[in-house]
């Protein structure tokens, strides 16, 4: 039998851990073994990959409470991760898997693995697509994965094993829209956590019946490991250059004098800030907890640029792009509301009250 690593990480400031996870993927494709990287976070607001900072969370909320706010690489919503809340990575080549290359393939596998593990721990645990472990309809984890990578996965959750809804709500901007569908009255109904189910559970308990079920998935036994020196003074170097920064932080952002519109799709919510120039699309960002390559993503806001902000124009460039995104999405769902956004937009508002 195969031995994998476990890399285990208590109280992890988020640069640091967030390095871990990506810097894991460069170990793994010269050759490191399969890692799973179990920990938990100083209290910290993590954006996903495609998300604008400000339109997501409540940045002066966060800072008056030194709560730190980051990004992850894998798209997704943004959460709040604190000491009760475990975070999973994991980085394999996909070769050794066997689950295929597809977003939905590869959430439905891990994310009936890590519903498996909490189902040991006495949890009636089961996967809801896209990327939700439920109990009893409730969210308990939440799952995502790096699009950028053909021969390495990573794979990341987010599980609640204690949680402070009350805090959650003050630091991020929770659109209606993500549960208009569902008949729930707020968002704390719609989480639980291990330990309001199953009582004061342990993290490792939690840890532990995680490993289990990721070894009998895989046939593999996991062996407890430290990260090497050298393995250290890379990850180190990440998190100083990058997520440390907030070049990276605040990467995404709405472009100034925009308009704005979401919908809700089966990929997820999809915002889009729209900026014009005498009737055309000046800029166009494409944003929220999708998940996609950023590939992808670029290719939608480049066809765009500089088109006519008129219906048909709009549908006519999607038409055009070859993305696995806008086939997931719908042509004319992201045509209207790219329509929607730049009708809102500041240029056009100019303009209308010029005319009046």
């Amino acid at each position: 039998m195969d031995k994998w690593r476990v890399v285990v990480e208590d109280n992890c400031p988020a640069p640091l851990g967030l390095a871990v996870d990506e810097a894991l993927i460069d170990f793994v494709s010269r050759g490191a073994p399969p890692t799973l990287h179990l920990y938990t976070f100083k209290p910290a607001v993590i954006v996903g990959r495609f998300q604008d900072v400000h339109s997501e969370v409540d940045v002066e909320e966060c800072r008056s409470l030194g709560i730190d706010i980051n990004r992850r690489t894998t798209g997704g919503g943004a959460i709040f991760m604190s000491e009760g809340c475990l975070g999973l990575a994991f980085v394999a080549p996909l070769s050794l898997l066997n689950v295929g290359g597809e977003p939905d393939a590869i959430f439905a596998t891990f994310g009936n693995i890590l519903a498996r593990g909490l189902r040991d721990l006495g949890l009636p645990a089961s996967y809801r697509p896209k990327n939700d472990i439920e109990v009893g309809g409730r969210k308990i984890a939440g799952i995502g994965s790096d699009l950028e990578h053909e021969s390495i996965l990573l794979f990341h959750a987010s599980t609640l094993v204690d949680f402070d809804a009350d805090l959650m709500l003050r630091l991020l901007k929770l659109p209606s829209i993500k549960i208009a569908d569902k008949a729930i009255a707020s968002f704390k109904d719609r989480i639980t956590t291990v330990r309001k189910e199953c009582g004061p559970v342990p993290m490792e308990a939690v840890r532990q019946a995680i490993i289990a079920a990721f070894s009998e998935r895989f046939g593999v036994k996991f062996s407890r490991e430290r990260l090497t020196n050298a393995e250290l003074k890379v990850i180190q170097h990440l998190a100083e250059s990058k997520y440390g920064k907030d070049e990276w932080v605040y990467l995404v952002q709405a472009p100034k004098r925009t308009g704005q519109a979401a919908f809700k799709t089966p990929a997820g919510l999809i915002r889009v800030s729209v900026a014009t120039v005498k009737g055309t699309i000046s800029s166009l960002l494409v944003h929220g907890d999708f998940f996609a390559s950023e590939q992808d993503v670029f290719a939608l806001e480049a066809a765009l640029k500089w088109k006519p902000l008129i219906k048909k124009s709009i549908q006519a460039a999607l038409e055009a792009v070859n993305s696995p995104l806008l086939a997931r999405i719908g042509t004319e769902q992201l045509a209207e509301a790219i329509y929607s956004a730049g009708m809102n937009s500041e240029e056009v508002h100019s303009r209308r009250k010029c005319r009046t």
